[in-house]
């Protein structure tokens, strides 16, 4: 029902977002969903192909982290873009097929000020069913304008988060990654001793949907934003997947190195996908 309130439109008022496009190359977009506007970037925004083939018919998605939420302890932002697009720096070096960026609801659009935009928004609804829902009815109108087939979900921090908790309501999501996700949000919250994330969901809860997703999780061994233990009872979860993968990298932080040495990380992830086609993912 979202998808078919999904309009395109070319995106030009955010300074941010030009500059982006212009280092880039990549071209600038809002995806009007639901209830929010979305930035998206791309290299193209047509069809990857009429009659795609292996890695071609795989779109893969990289979803923002949570951006500057907070501007201390107890002060939210009235606008949650981040400083620096980790994400997008991730999604310029992807080579498994086409790629693209997408950024969270309100960042890039004017925070407080953007279409429906709350506080509440990237502070503790941040997971909610409703970002949920038009996050995926995004993700769902950039797969059918690009004509990809199935879909790999990639997110930094909290888009990690996000993009687990959306592709355990699809059934075209034919990988996960994660960069520094929070997977565990109750965990993460208590750990940091700060209130609970009212009114959003948790990857761990719906780890069994998730289960069959091949999944790769990439963590930083100095990162004590999202440590290790973080990540424990989602793995213990994922026992009997098939396919499920943690790199803990020595010397990363939460922010450090990560788009220096994707492309390099991403060879670990690609040799599964070279034989790809539609009627393996399909079974």
């Amino acid at each position: 029902m979202l998808s078919s309130c999904i309009s395109l439109q070319h995106f030009s008022s955010s300074l941010t977002a030009q500059q982006l496009e212009a280092q880039s190359g990549w071209q600038a977009h809002t995806l009007a969903s639901k209830d929010f506007d979305l930035l998206v970037l791309a290299p193209k925004m047509t069809a990857v192909h009429d009659d795609c083939r292996g890695t071609q018919c795989l779109l893969t998605v990289y979803i923002e982290g949570d951006g500057r939420a907070w501007l201390s302890r107890h002060r939210p932002s009235i606008d949650p873009t981040p400083k620096t697009a980790l994400a997008f720096e991730l999604a310029q070096q992807h080579t498994i097929g086409p790629a693209a960026y997408l950024a969270r609801p309100c960042q890039y659009l004017g925070g407080l000020s953007a279409r429906n935009c709350r506080i509440a928004d990237w502070t503790h609804a941040r997971f909610s069913q409703k970002v949920i829902d038009n996050v995926s009815a995004a993700i769902g109108a950039l797969k059918t304008r690009m004509r990809a087939t199935h879909l790999i979900l990639a997110g930094y921090s909290g888009g990690g988060t996000l993009a687990a908790l959306v592709a355990a309501e699809r059934d075209d999501v034919v990988g996960l990654i994660t960069i520094a996700g929070v997977l565990d949000t109750q965990k993460w919250t208590t750990l940091h001793a700060v209130s609970p994330l009212k009114g959003s969901r948790n990857p761990l809860d719906v780890a069994g949907q998730l289960a069959p997703i091949p999944q790769w999780h990439f963590l930083g061994g100095e990162d004590d934003v999202v440590p290790q233990s973080v990540l424990e009872d989602y793995q213990a979860a994922m026992s009997g997947a098939e396919a499920f993968y943690v790199e803990y990298v020595p010397g990363f932080d939460h922010a450090c190195c990560w788009p220096e040495t994707w492309s390099h990380l991403l060879e670990l992830i690609q040799q599964a996908y070279e034989g790809f086609n539609d009627s393996e993912s399909a079974g």
